[in-house]
């Protein structure tokens, strides 16, 4: 987050020579110089959240520096490594509008400016996306942000097992399971929605004019259903009987009686296709099967349940990743970053998971 903090002060001398043994009361005043150096001074009266986490993740490297018997150079290599996958993370996870890269020049409004404070302060903030299904792909509840960067970041952090902290495990894992439910929610309502489909046949007439809007799509579309039956008995019916007729009345027999054989064949097929569908529901429904958009809702279902275990501050990481089993089974592509971190988690404690909410 360079362009959150930094001040004009230079950075703390090592506090250790090269080769000489660190020890926590030489570290303690240089690791308060080197962070405000980075993030600037702490401000009294927020939530300081990306202070926190670099406080833990401090800590951790100092903890390894001493462990391995490391000098001041180590324990600064650490502290840069720690900053900058935090740093990493947080452009990560923060949309472009409160990092101020869509700005054109517009003054911002206090609410703005207010949020953008509070966005360099903060490293993640929990959304809910059962709202961001029922909001749309607009929604501040949806959470979407560039998965490969995503990875790659959890890759290094995962690469050095001293860095690891309660709290930022618990983002990994959350962020990875938030941005997994919003995507699927959002393709449950495009692809399986009960409704007509668009032109191509792909998606949910209504999906991209409401903007993904549960409510808006599932309103009555009296207007769209009549101009759809205008179409189809003027495609259907109208132009092709029209056209036979206007062949005969011509004395054109013979392609009168083209036209009609081709038609014919081609009402065959539409009405055969018609009662093979109705026979195929009235199957499924005897048998009590549930249709691919009714599954595809009892997984998103399932998958919230996987999200609100996640609720801190007291996580049992064993419930998290059976519930990620079984939705797994079912359907559901977690991150295999979620897998990973959950397992160790669960390898240092398997039934409590402690997370800093707050400070």
């Amino acid at each position: 987050m360079d362009d959150a903090g930094g001040n004009e002060e230079e950075s703390a001398p090592i506090p250790s020579g090269r080769g000489a043994t660190l020890s926590v009361k030489e570290a303690q005043p240089f690791t308060r110089q080197w962070i405000d150096y980075r993030m600037g001074p702490a401000r009294r009266g927020y939530i300081d959240q990306m202070r926190m986490v670099m406080n833990q993740l401090a800590a951790a490297a100092l903890g390894e520096t001493i462990k391995t018997a490391g000098d001041g150079y180590d324990y600064q290599d650490r502290l840069g490594d720690a900053y900058e996958i935090l740093n990493d993370l947080w452009m990560t996870l923060t949309t472009d509008e409160l990092k101020g890269w869509n700005d054109r020049g517009d003054e911002l409004t206090e609410e703005q400016i207010k949020a953008r404070q509070s966005a360099k302060l903060t490293l993640w903030r929990r959304r809910d996306p059962l709202q961001g299904y029922r909001e749309g792909f607009e929604s501040e509840y949806q959470t979407n942000f560039d998965r490969e960067m995503f990875d790659d970041t959890a890759a290094r952090y995962l690469a050095r097992p001293w860095m690891k902290t309660a709290h930022l495990d618990w983002v990994f894992v959350d962020a990875s399971i938030t941005r997994e439910l919003s995507a699927f929610g959002e393709e449950v309502k495009r692809q399986f929605m009960a409704g007509r489909r668009d032109m191509l046949g792909a998606s949910h007439h209504r999906y991209f004019a409401t903007k993904g809007n549960l409510a808006e799509m599932s309103k009555p579309d009296w207007g769209g259903r009549l101009q759809y039956l205008f179409w189809y008995v003027a495609f259907v019916f109208a132009i092709p009987i029209g056209c036979i007729l206007a062949a005969f009345y011509n004395d054109w027999t013979t392609t009168g009686l083209w036209l009609s054989g081709i038609y014919g064949v081609l009402l065959l097929i539409e009405f055969s296709t018609m009662a093979f569908n109705l026979a195929r529901r009235g199957i499924r429904a005897a048998r009590g099967l549930q249709t691919p958009g009714t599954k595809a809702q009892e997984l998103f279902a399932a998958m919230y349940q996987v999200w609100r275990l996640l609720k801190g501050p007291v996580v049992n990481p064993s419930l998290v990743r059976a519930e990620m089993t079984k939705t797994a089974e079912a359907g559901a592509g977690w991150d295999t970053v979620a897998y990973s971190i959950v397992d160790r988690v669960i390898a240092r404690d398997a039934a409590v998971w402690v997370i800093s909410m707050e400070r």
